[in-house]
């Protein structure tokens, strides 16, 4: 049977403890050759004009194995993009513009021994832990290891994974919360006081986030920096999920730049010939290649913090690599859920001949046989 798994499913499956734990493996894995992944491909469209504008639909995948797990995970996004880059909070966001206000994200669970469909897993909730956790997992190996105190810039969907997987890794007494929404953050930080039984609290300028914190992460769309580099303080340490979030000033002052892999996405464009490669921001190239060590590495102890007052940073998309790997991850977190939903018993069996068919020699010319 092929199981059909909801975010509902998926998150009565999975703990941080249990995604983090799995991830790990799944990075020492990968520094170990012990993975395959093809790098994150982006087909994009436009829906307004002739070159990409402010709408755009964008279909987007990565695939990859851990050998360990016996699987190999398909994760693929069906989505219209809107992009706002002319106002003062350049951004972008997913439309959900799916019938009800919805949209599309599968993760799609092959077993490396039979090549049969095993899962079909909705990718939102999974999503969110992945990123939640392989971030921990940074901070973890990178950051002063008493650090109490966390800022957060973002109070969107990866922003509250983002705080449950540093609580796993960190004794936290305190997170701080910045978002552009004075609404939207006030809600949030209710919900993680809730979640996270420590004092989370309101920050009402961005510079309070980062003063006073052992760790500061970033959980944003934002396609300008959230804050001024040079209000980081010695010791501390970043997290972020794209480079545009920060100044070049933050990765100046950087003496690690960790990043999940050296691969880059892959982007296809209507009206461009071939593919081309998402580039390393350009004003930080030169900046952050002496700088870049993957995450691997530095979960295996190859890389680590080489005094109290070094700042470090794990860097998200265009910080240089990062951005192509993501098979392996899901890979890892798919077989992690698959197992879990089926010992509770949770999600719904389809008939594995649906996905399933002979050979076209089979089909065509029986008689041969």
């Amino acid at each position: 049977m092929t199981l059909l798994l909801s975010n509902q499913d998926v998150a009565s499956a999975i703990t941080m403890p249990e995604a983090l734990d799995c991830l790990e493996r799944a990075f020492r894995d990968q520094a170990l050759g012990r993975t395959v992944d093809r790098p994150r491909s982006h087909t994009n469209t436009p829906l307004e004009g002739d070159r990409l504008g402010s709408r755009f639909y964008e279909f987007k995948s990565m695939d990859g194995s851990v050998q360990r797990f016996r699987v190999h995970a398909l994760r693929l996004n069906s989505n219209v993009i809107l992009q706002d880059t002319s106002g003062p909070r350049r951004h972008w966001e997913i439309e959900s513009a799916a019938p009800g206000g919805t949209m599309c994200g599968l993760l799609l669970l092959f077993s490396v021994d039979t090549g049969e469909l095993l899962a079909i897993m909705k990718d939102r909730h999974l999503q969110e832990m992945r990123v939640g956790a392989t971030s921990a997992l940074a901070a973890r190996a990178m950051a002063r290891k008493e650090s109490s105190v966390a800022g957060l810039f973002g109070s969107g969907g990866l922003a509250g994974p983002q705080l449950l997987g540093l609580a796993s890794c960190f004794k936290l007494t305190q997170v701080k919360v910045y978002s552009p929404s004075e609404n939207h953050r006030r809600r949030f930080v209710e919900r993680m006081r809730e979640r996270l039984q420590v004092e989370v609290v309101v920050a009402r300028e961005p510079r309070e986030v980062v003063a006073g914190s052992d760790i500061v992460a970033c959980a944003t769309n934002s396609f300008q920096p959230v804050f001024d580099g040079r209000w980081l303080e010695p010791g501390q340490h970043v997290n972020s999920v794209q480079a545009w979030e920060l100044d070049s000033t933050t990765f100046e002052r950087a003496r690690h730049v960790i990043v999940r892999s050296m691969v880059q996405s892959i982007y296809a464009q209507m009206g461009d010939e071939g593919t081309w490669q998402e580039p390393i921001r350009e004003d930080v190239r030169e900046i952050v290649q002496p700088k870049l060590c993957t995450l691997g590495d530095a979960l295996l102890g190859k890389v680590h913090r080489q005094s109290e007052g070094e700042i470090t940073l794990h860097g998200g998309t265009g910080s240089g690599g990062s951005s192509g790997l993501g098979g392996t991850q899901f890979a890892a977190i798919g077989h992690l859920i698959y197992q879990k939903a089926v010992k509770l018993g949770l999600g719904r069996d389809l008939p594995s001949e649906w996905f399933l068919q002979k050979q076209a020699r089979d089909v065509l010319y029986p008689e041969r046989e």
